[in-house]
């Protein structure tokens, strides 16, 4: 399957990932690294970017499909692997799960991954997901094409009313929107 150019590098899509949300990505890192503490898994890690926000007492794993993103984030000496979510069975060796910007990747398998991921993990979820679902025929077509990411079928976005319904539905502790992305947050007892 062919992938967007997007996703042909690492530098590329780091890039195009600062353009397209400004400085909400560097609040979104923030307020993400704030609530992820110990031992923590990020889910679609891309280049690792998550791991620069974090504390240096924090241990950091990230898994991601795309191996440029992954060559790119061992460049920059980020702990990651190539991992497929979906298969992962190591969760429960975790604190914290980080899931940015996977769930459009895997629908119809969403629903599925985030009530295992709830289960297995020991302490917190975060989700983060865009939610921006264009309107009009040409830019959704556009949009789908720059987000195929050359592993799972084109993406289905959700919009935001279901995004936040979508979470409701795993009673999260907060949610929090950041540009054109809503984040949960799910505590565990």
């Amino acid at each position: 399957m062919l992938s967007s150019p997007l996703y042909w590098s690492g530098w590329y899509y780091g890039a195009a990932i600062r353009l397209m949300h400004g400085q909400s990505l560097k609040r979104r890192y923030e307020y993400i690294a704030g609530l992820s503490t110990d031992k923590v898994i990020d889910v679609g890690c891309g280049t690792g970017k998550l791991s620069d926000y974090l504390s240096d007492e924090d241990y950091y794993f990230g898994i991601d499909l795309n191996e440029r993103f992954l060559r790119h984030a061992k460049k920059q000496g980020r702990n990651v692997a190539r991992q497929d979510a979906l298969e992962y069975d190591r969760f429960s060796d975790f604190d914290v799960c980080v899931i940015t910007d996977v769930l459009h990747h895997i629908n119809p398998k969403h629903e599925e991954f985030l009530e295992r991921v709830l289960k297995e993990v020991r302490k917190r979820v975060i989700v983060c997901e865009p939610y921006d679902v264009p309107s009009d025929p040409i830019t959704k077509k556009l949009s789908e094409l720059l987000d195929k990411d050359g592993f799972n079928k084109p993406p289905e976005w959700m919009d935001k009313d279901t995004l936040i319904e979508f979470y409701n539905r795993y009673d999260p502790e907060e949610i929090t929107e950041f540009g054109k992305a809503v984040i949960a947050v799910y505590e565990k007892n």
